[in-house]
């Protein structure tokens, strides 16, 4: 897979996340033409991860995210204060992340398109969501970061392909892990 100026600057914007996130270490990352999968590793001594759904500690219903339980306001060196938290993505969560680097790498392809000529896109760069797994042990990191670096080869059967002919499938049945 070679990369266009856009993907250029979704790799480096990846890249670059730790500069503003301090607490998150990058994994396993690939640029496909139209998404992308990588491995956000949030260090817990300075986050918090929201419990389990259906747990005792968290609700059945609700947004099924990493992130701060409403109560739970983090701080450096994992302390906590129990108040709640404003209404949107909660600092040093999942959310947080991945809205960041969605709104800078809109901003910078705008630019290219201003300055350099770049297509432009219809409506919005991104997709409003996001899928997200929580890696339970070494075994699946290992699968899900081999799924990352291979996902290049099997881009002409990938049904994110438009010019794939098989029909697209839930989020959850895409992996097996």
């Amino acid at each position: 897979m070679v990369k266009n100026l856009a993907g250029e600057l979704v790799h480096s914007a990846w890249w670059r996340l730790t500069s503003d996130y301090p607490y998150l270490d990058l994994g396993a990352f690939q640029v496909m033409p139209n998404h992308i999968h990588g491995i956000l590793v949030i260090r817990r001594a300075e986050s918090c991860v929201r419990p389990e759904r259906g747990s005792i500690l968290a609700p059945r219903r609700g947004e099924p995210r990493v992130r701060p339980p409403m109560n739970c306001v983090c701080r450096a060196g994992g302390g906590h204060k129990d108040r709640p938290h404003a209404r949107g993505t909660v600092p040093r969560a999942v959310g947080r992340i991945v809205q960041g680097f969605k709104s800078q790498t809109t901003d910078a392809y705008i630019r290219g398109v201003r300055e350099q000529g770049w297509p432009r896109f219809p409506g919005k760069l991104w997709q409003r969501d996001y899928y997200e797994h929580v890696v339970r042990d070494e075994d699946e990191l290992n699968r899900i970061r081999e799924y990352i670096l291979t996902n290049p080869a099997r881009w002409t059967s990938d049904r994110y392909n438009p010019d794939c002919p098989a029909p697209p499938i839930d989020e959850e049945d895409e992996f097996d892990w």
